[in-house]
């Protein structure tokens, strides 16, 4: 699917999972949703604390603070917010071929194989500037 949508030249924008550890939610920011009155934010409260407790299960109980990362909000923050986010263009495509790597995306990081900008077809997201998702939240939920 992913080397249609490519050679068809759809406009794509790849959320890396890499861009949750940017979009981390901390219990902080997660226990700031419990002051907000309103269904949505009760639910967000809910859900983003069970994912935070799980997240920081295995870990000693003086030691509980990792944060949150949350790749999927990242990804709809940019449908929102496209202008907090870090982003540069690259050449992409789908391995068919690979037998440990067939079907993933491959990124040519290096722009090796592709020199003009026509021949990006791929945005990717890199990093949020500062912390709006935190932010984001709590406006939606208001």
């Amino acid at each position: 699917a992913l080397n249609l949508v490519l050679k068809a030249g759809v406009p794509f924008v790849l959320c890396p999972v890499d861009v949750g550890q940017f979009a981390a939610l901390t219990q902080k920011e997660i226990d700031s949703l419990y002051e907000v009155e309103g269904e949505l934010a009760h639910q967000l409260h809910r859900l983003l604390k069970k994912l935070w407790c799980e997240e920081n299960f295995s870990e000693e109980p003086w030691r509980r603070n990792k944060a949150l990362p949350v790749h999927s909000l990242a990804a709809a923050l940019y449908l929102a917010q496209p202008s907090v986010f870090h982003a540069t263009r690259y050449y992409c495509e789908a391995d068919l071929k690979g037998s440990l790597t067939w079907g993933m995306s491959v990124l040519d990081y290096k722009n090796s194989l592709r020199k003009t900008e026509e021949e990006k077809n791929t945005l990717v997201l890199e990093g949020i500037e500062g912390a709006p998702l935190a932010a984001y939240l709590l406006k939606l939920a208001k």
